[in-house]
């Protein structure tokens, strides 16, 4: 059998030799090597959830890959949903070098609350389209089920009283981060008072003194599916500008508690001088909204 062996090796060695060049053997060996490249499959092995409409899709692949990849993030084209209504991709693209996949790597998705209540279930899928043969299988992968929205959804508004996180006026026109909320809700059993709103707007973009803020009454009615909040027209901030004493501010607004996913929105105007500020703000190109908004997640 040894001698079978040898032979064969030899023979092998021979016809290498007589029947091609090195260079010949060099371009042959780097074509079919680049050929047989596997192009590995993409697999969710976990999906987690932050409670605030961002999924985090955790990805490993079936094979080595064997060279650094580019992966462009896309929707699949299988998608029920709609992009820039019902979702958008927070990741559009993915670096892995080497070797890197069998690893793992992450994709996230901005999932948005649907106002469309006699939707079905929709759908998301995923594409990650690179190179190949080197690279990943161009394949969709669902990711994200979006259930039709429940009906039976109860949300206690008592569970939400004290500090509300978030963010509270967005001067985007500036390129600025939205301002944190410094809002606090108060109150119970269907009497309820709120304060904070528009702190960081006055006091940092407006540049005047707050020297008093009320509370003021914010009421809810519910419906199927919101509870509709209302701040009627109230005093609410004493300013100074400058060290002299401004006309007291007036708030007003509108919003929506979600019953579902406990994501409060209010939008407002703060009115001095017979002005609305907010609107002067959208108006003179700092702000994009035409009112002040606050998007609190309430636990």
């Amino acid at each position: 059998m040894k001698n079978i062996i040898n032979i064969w090796a030899v023979g092998l060695l021979v016809t290498c030799f007589t029947a091609c060049s090195p260079e010949e053997a060099e371009e042959s060996a780097l074509s079919n090597f680049e050929t047989e490249l596997p192009a590995p499959e993409a697999v969710v092995e976990a999906q987690e959830y932050d409670g605030n409409g961002v999924y985090t899709i955790n990805f490993t692949l079936t094979e080595l890959q064997f060279t650094d990849v580019h992966l462009v993030v896309e929707v699949g084209a299988s998608t029920t949903a709609t992009e820039g209504v019902d979702f958008d991709l927070i990741t559009s693209s993915v670096d892995l070098i080497a070797f890197e996949g069998l690893d793992g790597f992450s994709v996230q998705v901005q999932v948005y609350e649907d106002s469309d209540f006699d939707e079905n279930d929709e759908t998301i899928f995923i594409k990650l389209v690179s190179d190949l043969p080197s690279g990943v299988s161009n394949s969709e992968v669902q990711v994200v089920t979006i259930p039709k929205w429940p009906t039976d959804c109860v949300y206690d508004i008592d569970n939400g009283v004290g500090d509300l996180t978030g963010i509270d006026v967005t001067i985007d026109g500036l390129g600025q981060d939205p301002y944190e909320s410094e809002g606090v809700l108060s109150g119970t059993s269907g009497s309820y008072m709120i304060t904070g709103l528009g702190v960081g707007w006055m006091t940092d973009f407006w540049g005047e003194v707050i020297t008093n803020m009320n509370e003021v009454e914010i009421t809810f009615s519910s419906d199927d599916y919101y509870h509709n909040a209302t701040i009627a027209s109230q005093t609410y901030m004493e300013t100074t500008y400058n060290g002299a004493p401004q006309d007291p501010y007036l708030i007003e607004g509108t919003g929506t508690l979600s019953k579902c996913g406990k994501i409060l929105t209010i939008e407002y105007s703060l009115t001095n001088f017979g002005v609305d500020w907010a609107a002067w703000t959208h108006d003179n190109g700092y702000m994009s909204e035409e009112k002040f908004t606050a998007v609190i997640n309430l636990p």
